[in-house]
């Protein structure tokens, strides 16, 4: 809890830095984010925190330290990298695709709560992006993971990825899949669930 008090006021402490040296800010990018390659049964409540802790509270408190500045100037947009897996659960993933559903419920209350003060959302859902994101995983002791993933090796350019983020902010998309396999199997989700759940059991989640 100390540790996590500190992560907050040294946040706070950023955001009156950048308000005070810029007149506004017009859009927050809430990317950051740890992954996970571990199972359930193997994984401590520990390390679900950890996770939860950078992915979903680090966003949140970063937004809500923000925000009366964005609607003191008459408004802003926030965008948020959330996952494919915020949008379904994936082996060896649970608390990773866990803090990522919860990210989608809070921003997409947000909106609806903030529209009048013209704060705009937008969601976005990345599959696989060639990053170091496997690599920088924890694994079962709350360790790094150390190794790059092959499904991550063959994902989507990063420079792709962020040329397709910029546009839909500037066209002020409410959501955005990217990726795959990863948008058809959130197609099987949605429209045909035992299919999902037939490949998913099957799919590697490396």
């Amino acid at each position: 809890m100390i540790m996590e008090e500190k992560r907050k006021e040294e946040i706070i402490r950023c955001v009156e830095a950048v308000t005070k040296s810029f007149e506004r800010v017009d859009i927050l990018i809430n990317n950051a984010g740890v992954s996970q390659r571990s199972l359930v049964a193997e994984t401590p409540v520990e390390v679900d925190r950890m996770i939860f802790e950078t992915d979903f509270f680090g966003a949140v408190t970063l937004t809500k330290a923000l925000l009366p500045h964005m609607i003191r100037q008459g408004g802003g947009q926030l965008v948020v990298l959330s996952s494919m897996t915020g949008l379904y659960g994936f082996p060896m993933r649970s608390a990773y695709a866990s803090a990522k559903h919860a990210l989608r419920g809070f921003f997409e209350t947000a909106a609806l709560e903030l529209w009048n003060n013209n704060i705009k959302v937008t969601m976005v859902y990345p599959g696989r992006v060639h990053t170091d994101v496997s690599i920088n995983s924890l694994d079962k002791d709350g360790k790094q993971y150390g190794i790059m993933d092959p499904g991550q090796a063959k994902g989507i350019p990063v420079e792709v990825c962020a040329r397709k983020i910029i546009r839909a902010v500037e066209r002020n998309k409410k959501s955005l899949l990217l990726g795959r396999g990863e948008i058809f199997l959130y197609s099987m989700k949605k429209f045909c669930p035992p299919v999902f759940y037939l490949i998913a059991r099957k799919i590697s989640a490396k």
